[in-house]
């Protein structure tokens, strides 16, 4: 009650007026999420559009169909700000992806495994050069998909 309003002018049963039968406000039962996302309006935040950049494979494709699809039915949002952070940010991000790469790579690469000149004349190791070899031409294929 506002000041201006006298004690008279005061209604103590408004709520009786407003909600006659308060039961059907508790009885309200929401649209299953299937249904909400018939046709809801998709905002996404600078993380979700960065998100892109740091999964891979599969789910990429998967990430860019959903975008294409709501993108085409006029139902995805990216505020304002949001583009600011994720230009702000893509750069950094896609510096990390490429850290990783690298990493990787340096990983995986096998180096060029010489015996240990105390192991010469021992009978086993032409079987235990040979095996590492084997190994690294197997993974070549592997490898070279991440330019290694």
């Amino acid at each position: 009650m506002s000041s201006a309003q006298s004690n008279s002018e005061f209604d103590p049963f408004i709520l009786d007026k407003i909600f006659p039968d308060p039961l059907l406000a508790l009885s309200h039962c929401p649209p299953s999420l299937a249904e909400l996302c018939k046709d809801c309006l998709y905002a996404f935040d600078a993380n979700a559009l960065i998100t892109p950049f740091q999964i891979g494979g599969k789910s990429s494709g998967d990430v860019t169909k959903v975008f294409k699809t709501l993108s085409g039915q006029d139902r995805l949002f990216a505020p304002h700000r949001a583009l600011q952070e994720f230009v702000k940010n893509r750069t950094k991000v896609l510096a990390d992806v490429h850290a990783h790469l690298v990493d990787t790579r340096t990983k995986f690469a096998l180096p060029d495994l010489q015996p240990p000149s105390f192991l010469e004349g021992n009978s086993h190791l032409a079987q235990a050069t040979q095996a590492p070899g084997g190994t690294h031409q197997k993974r070549r294929p592997a490898l070279s998909g991440i330019g290694v």
